[in-house]
């Protein structure tokens, strides 16, 4: 139904403040768009400005973040026109300065896939995530 994810999408971006978004509701709401194929680049462009201008990725559940960077990459594949690089340069960052500890194989492959899908490159990340895995029993 195209026109309840116009309405949902809507509402979402006129909210003043998203920080009653529990990081899970936000991957959630983004998945959902993303995997219906509903194109909403305005929904997307103000939950990058948030993410990136807050710190709200250290609360992210690794699949969370992971299930939240592949709806982005999706976006950028319904819509080539729509780009998200402040998104996947924090994304980048975050996973470069912060622990893996919790994260899965399949986790960083959903990211690592999903950064390449988005056109993205970040081969420190890459190498990270690759060294974390190598660990993983």
């Amino acid at each position: 139904h195209p026109r309840l994810f116009q309405i949902v999408g809507k509402r979402i971006v006129s909210m003043d403040n998203l920080e009653s978004f529990q990081p899970a509701n936000i991957t959630n709401i983004l998945w959902a768009f993303a995997e219906a194929r509903e194109p909403h680049p305005k929904l997307f462009e103000v939950m990058e400005e948030y993410i990136v201008s807050s710190d709200v990725l250290h609360a992210f559940e690794p699949k969370n973040l992971s299930n939240m960077v592949w709806a982005f990459a999706q976006t950028v594949e319904v819509n080539p026109g729509e780009k998200h690089p402040r998104f996947f340069q924090k994304v980048a960052e975050h996973i470069i300065g912060h622990s893996l500890e919790g994260y899965t194989r399949r986790d960083l492959s959903i990211i690592s896939v999903a950064f390449n899908k988005a056109g993205e490159n970040y081969p420190r990340m890459m190498k990270r995530m690759g060294d974390y895995v190598k660990g993983i029993e």
